[in-house]
C-alpha cells in the first residue's frame, strides 16, 4: 500500500537535528554512528501489464524525427512461465483484500541471477538462467508479506536486504533485515531513530554491490550502510531531493538524474555526493539524441559497461510512441520503439513480471527484452 506522506518543515529540522547522533543499532547490539545523502522522489508503480508476451512489439516503426541515432530491434519474449502455488518455482497469490496480489518485480545480483520476492509465500525465488535454482524462506517475525508493507529486496554481494514494519509503542517503525543468500538472518537494523523519515515504498533499497545498501528515505534523505553496516547519512538540499533520482549503476558508479533531463556521474565514492563541486560527467538527454520534445523521460539504469538506458515518449504522426534510448560514451544513441519492461539487468537486458491481479487463472510469467546488436 502506497504511503501518503506530507513533507513539512519539521521533518527537515529533524533531519538536521539527528545528523550527528548515533542512529542505528544491530540486533547483535553493535552500535553505529552516522554522518548525513539524497533520495529520489519517485515511487514504483505497481501497474502490472496484462497483455500477452506477443503484445510487446518486436520491431514496430522507429521515430524518424530523431536524428543521429542507431535503429535497433527490441526482441521481447516469455523468459519464465510458471503457475500460482507453493511448490518450488511457483508464486503465491495474495487475498483480494490485499493491495498487492502477486510477487514483486525481479532484482538481480552482479552475475545476472534473478531474485523474486514472493510475498504471499514469504520467500525469495532465485533463478539462474531461466530455471529456479533456490528457494529462500523468510522469517515469520517479519510479518505477513501481503499486508506488512515490505520493500522489494536488494542483493548486494553475499547479502540480501529487506525492510519491514512493526508496531512499536503505538506507531509503525521500520526495520532493515540483513540476510545471507541462504536466508539466515545476519542482523536487523532498527530504523526508529530516523522516524518520521520512512523508507520509500517498494524500491527503497539500492545495492552497492560490495555487501552494503543504500536506503532511500523521504526526500531529501538517504542512508548508505557499507559492507560493515556503518551508516553514512548525507543531506544535500530539499530541491535536489525532490527533483533527482539516485541510481547505483552496474558499473559501480553513482548517478543522479534530474527533472531537467541531466544525467550526472559522481564516480564510485559516495562522499562525492556531498563534497564534490561538480560530477565527473554530465549528459543532457535531449541534446544526446538531438531532440527537444521527449516527454516523460525516465532513467531505467546503467549496465555493467556504463551504458545508460531511458524510457521516453515522443510525438510522431499524431500520436505518442514509447521509445527505449541507450546512451554510451563511444557510440551513437540506440533507439528502439515499443512497450518494454523497466527492470535493468547488468548485461542490459530488461525484465518484468506479468500477471493479471484480478484473475488468478492467468499464469504468471517473466518477460525479457534485449536490444539486438
Amino acid at each position: 500500500m502506497h504511503r501518503h506522506v506530507y513533507i513539512e518543515l519539521s521533518i527537515i529540522v529533524l533531519v538536521l537535528a539527528i545528523s550527528g547522533c548515533h542512529l542505528v543499532s544491530l540486533t547483535s547490539h553493535e552500535n553505529i554512528s552516522g554522518s548525513m545523502t539524497t533520495a529520489p522522489p519517485s515511487l514504483y508503480s505497481m501497474a502490472i501489464p496484462t497483455e500477452s508476451a506477443q503484445d510487446y512489439p518486436n520491431a514496430s516503426q522507429f521515430a524518424t524525427t530523431l536524428a543521429s541515432f542507431q535503429r535497433r530491434r527490441l526482441h521481447c519474449f516469455t523468459y519464465i512461465e510458471t503457475q500460482w502455488g507453493t511448490a518450488p518455482g511457483e508464486f503465491g497469490f495474495c487475498p483480494l483484500s490485499s493491495h498487492l496480489r502477486g510477487p514483486y518485480p525481479p532484482v538481480f545480483n552482479a552475475q545476472g541471477d534473478l531474485f523474486i520476492l514472493d510475498i504471499a509465500n514469504q520467500r525469495i525465488e532465485r533463478y539462474s538462467g531461466n530455471k529456479s535454482s533456490q528457494v529462500i524462506p523468510l522469517p515469520s517475525v517479519y510479518g505477513d508479506g501481503c499486508s506488512s508493507g515490505w520493500s522489494n529486496i536488494a542483493v548486494s554481494w553475499d547479502r540480501l536486504f529487506l525492510t519491514y514494519s512493526v508496531l512499536h509503542r503505538g506507531r509503525v517503525v521500520d526495520h532493515l533485515a540483513v540476510l545471507s543468500l541462504s536466508g539466515q538472518e545476519r542482523g536487523v537494523i532498527d530504523l526508529e531513530p530516523y522516524y518520521p523519515l520512512r523508507p520509500l515504498y517498494v524500491d527503497s533499497l539500492l545495492p552497492d554491490q560490495k555487501g552494503g545498501v543504500y536506503l532511500l528515505l523521504l526526500p531529501p534523505a538517504i542512508v548508505h550502510f557499507d559492507e560493515q553496516l556503518r551508516p553514512w547519512f548525507i543531506y544535500r538540499s530539499l530541491e535536489a531531493g525532490l527533483n533527482e533520482v539516485l541510481v547505483i549503476g552496474w558499473d559501480g558508479n553513482i548517478y543522479t538524474y534530474n527533472k531537467d533531463g541531466v544525467l550526472s556521474n559522481w564516480g564510485a565514492d559516495r562522499r562525492c555526493l556531498e563534497l564534490c563541486e561538480s560530477p565527473i560527467e554530465v549528459k543532457r538527454i535531449s541534446a544526446a539524441v538531438q531532440h527537444t520534445s521527449l516527454t516523460n523521460v525516465r532513467l531505467l539504469g546503467i549496465d555493467v559497461e556504463g551504458r545508460a538506458y531511458f524510457a521516453a515518449w515522443v510525438h510522431k504522426s499524431g500520436h505518442d510512441e514509447e521509445i527505449l534510448i541507450r546512451l554510451s560514451d563511444n557510440q551513437l544513441p540506440v533507439i528502439a520503439v515499443g512497450k518494454f519492461p523497466d527492470r535493468l539487468a547488468p548485461d542490459g537486458a530488461l525484465y518484468d513480471i506479468q500477471y493479471d491481479p484480478g484473475n488468478p487463472l492467468i499464469r504468471p510469467r517473466i518477460i525479457k527484452c534485449v536490444l539486438e546488436d
